[in-house]
């Protein structure tokens, strides 16, 4: 007959070590389980937003230091005569590796680094002056619930150096040249209106 306070043998070394390990992978087990149940996030759950001010105000800072730059100079700029000198012109100012380049040469160019984190991509003379598109680039933490990493965010902004009051526009929208873009490592694009935020027409001057 069965008997249930009969004293169970000793265990050997083998099976003692056994059910030393299985206990241990039984812990590890439920740990897992508990984190993986704890960090589900289920539909319409709140998620915190994603944290880009540090970079937007790189990215401001860069912009604003550009046009202060550009606006020292604008009789350098109208004066110029063709790509070469109206990169000297600005070359303190902004980056011109890749201003007025086609495709081929922009994919093949190595990427310097450049004034007020800025590249000058194209210019166009016209009856009023002379149009310049810029890139600007501005990095920073990108902060999620948990972990943290780095972005690049990317602005695509022109000015009009106007040849009757000799003085320049305030930055408005652009296209992207997207081979820039990628070029340059933009994580992000932003436009330029969301970098301005509240700086009051003029504000460049």
């Amino acid at each position: 007959m069965f008997d249930p306070w009969e004293r169970r043998p000793p265990l050997s070394p083998a099976a003692r070590r056994f059910e030393w390990i299985a206990g241990i992978i039984l812990a590890l087990l439920l740990l897992l389980g508990y984190w993986v149940v704890s960090n589900i996030r289920f539909p319409g759950e709140y998620e915190p937003p994603v944290v880009l001010d540090p970079a937007v105000e790189v990215l401001r800072g860069n912009l604003d230091s550009a046009v202060a730059c550009l606006e020292s100079r604008p009789s350098d700029l109208l004066s110029a005569d063709g790509s070469a000198l109206l990169g000297e012109a600005m070359s303190s100012c902004v980056g011109t590796d890749f201003m007025d380049r086609d495709d081929g040469t922009i994919a093949t160019l190595r990427v310097a680094d450049h004034a007020n984190g800025t590249l000058a991509v194209s210019s166009r003379a016209t009856e009023d002056g002379l149009v310049l598109a810029f890139v600007t680039r501005g990095w920073g933490a990108l902060s999620t619930p948990g972990s943290q990493s780095q972005v690049i965010l990317g602005t695509c902004w022109q000015v009009t150096v106007e040849r009757s009051s000799n003085t320049l526009t305030n930055p408005a929208q652009a296209a992207c040249k997207e081979l820039v873009l990628m070029r340059v490592d933009v994580d992000q694009k932003v436009p330029v209106k969301d970098v301005l935020g509240d700086v009051a027409p003029g504000g460049h001057a």
